[in-house]
């Protein structure tokens, strides 16, 4: 089965969707060569999927016959995700257990001890484009939002308020372990229910960090006797979540 994510290029027209976005034109023909009648499903980023058959295929544009339309609702928690910047290619890492995890929101975020530095507010097109990729390869029917940089300190005050728990993993900590809180958090499937995760930089959360997310409610959590790397912390805490999420499937 193909799976093709719609952009701004493409449209829906009755029971046929069409494709004009170069670069899906590029994976059908060149990529992997998609033959007249095949099944591919048409993912919107939001929850809703055009189900159908390949009727058409050129240079120009491609056409799908939809037979099917399928409205997805997410599951419970939303899941927000602030991560400390890292280079680009392992960057890219984190991209991909974002979009592969179902993350609802990244926030790429400058922390005291992060190496790398982007303005704050920025937001590169490139990220984008790596999140729609691998939504496209996996079949996430939700497109993760991506924040423009922040700092550590903004992080805090613009999602403290509005979510259900924060948790930051750090390797000082000796409290309980990210699973067992998230498995023993009694409003974790209900509607409305959001969590943010802090994840910090290779050389960890400063203690002035730690103390200020405690402030604002943070609790602080181990992932392991392991030192792990931000990429694989990024896999670990999303790839939690995304268990509990599925625990009742």
């Amino acid at each position: 089965m193909i799976r093709v994510l719609l952009t701004s290029c493409d449209s829906v027209s009755g029971k046929e969707v069409i494709l004009l976005d170069s670069e899906t034109l590029h994976h059908l023909r060149k990529v992997i060569r998609a033959e007249i009648g095949e099944r591919v499903d048409v993912l919107t980023g939001e929850g809703r999927v055009f189900r159908g058959n390949l009727i058409s295929l050129d240079e120009r544009k491609a056409v799908v016959s939809v037979f099917e339309e399928k409205v997805l609702t997410r599951r419970p928690p939303r899941l927000i995700l602030a991560v400390s910047l890292l280079s680009s290619s392992r960057f890219d890492e984190v991209l991909d257990k974002v979009a592969e995890f179902g993350v609802d929101k990244l926030v790429p975020m400058i922390c005291d001890r992060t190496i790398v530095q982007l303005k704050k507010g920025e937001v590169k097109d490139r990220w984008l484009r790596r999140l729609s990729q691998v939504c496209r390869s996996v079949g996430t029917p939700f497109l993760p939002e991506v924040e423009p940089v922040m700092g550590f300190e903004d992080v805090l005050a613009r999602f403290a308020p509005e979510v259900t728990r924060i948790f930051i993993p750090y390797l000082g900590s000796n409290s309980r372990h990210l699973l067992k809180e998230l498995l023993e958090f009694q409003e974790l499937r209900e509607s409305g229910t959001s969590i943010l995760i802090l994840i910090g930089p290779e050389g960890d959360f400063s203690v002035r960090e730690v103390e200020l997310a405690q402030k604002a409610g943070a609790v602080p959590v181990t992932l392991g006797p392991l030192v792990l790397r931000v990429e694989t912390a990024t896999g670990v805490c999303a790839g939690m979540v995304h268990m509990v999420r599925s625990m009742d499937l």
